[in-house]
């Protein structure tokens, strides 16, 4: 995602005269199988002994919404784009009503490797950080260039994350 990210950078300040949008979401939720969706989707989740970062979600919905008003003429820019308030990891999990383990951070790469490979978890142990520690963006910009307002609060949020099960 990184290097897409950096080629259409580099499209985006070589050719001013075409209307580039990139939009840089949060982790979606919804119908989707990103790595936080999976992760979250794990009927016992393991969390990293002695954090509890803040982590911001959005629906898919609101990330559709956004495509659509970066697809108007007269657009171009890069975009963050957020949903709900930012919330402790710990809270999603209790609000998911999962049950959690603690995981030492030692021990956390090697387990979410084993439990990928047998079937039972997400790919989260090259993206162990996370849910180690905080990454909030700003989408004040996308609010104010495209218009953009995210509509799903944070219980339909939520029930995002189960859409795709």
């Amino acid at each position: 995602l990184r290097d897409i990210d950096m080629m259409a950078q580099s499209f985006f300040w070589k050719r001013p005269d075409v209307e580039t949008v990139i939009l840089r979401p949060a982790h979606l939720v919804g119908d989707v199988a990103g790595v936080m969706c999976r992760y979250l989707r794990m009927p016992v989740v393991p969390r990293l002994a002695g954090y509890d970062p803040m982590i911001q979600l959005l629906h898919e919905e609101d990330a559709i919404e956004a495509v659509r008003l970066a697809l108007c003429p007269g657009k171009r820019g890069i975009f963050n784009l957020a949903g709900i308030s930012p919330i402790p990891l710990s809270r999603i999990i209790e609000r998911l009503g999962r049950r959690s383990v603690p995981v030492p951070y030692a021990l956390a790469r090697p387990l979410l490797a084993q439990l990928r490979l047998v079937g039972r978890g997400a790919d989260l142990a090259g993206h162990i950080d996370y849910v180690r520690y905080v990454c909030m963006v700003d989408d004040s910009r996308a609010r104010q260039v495209l218009g953009y307002s995210p509509i799903h609060d944070i219980e339909s949020t939520l029930a995002g994350v189960d859409l795709w099960t």
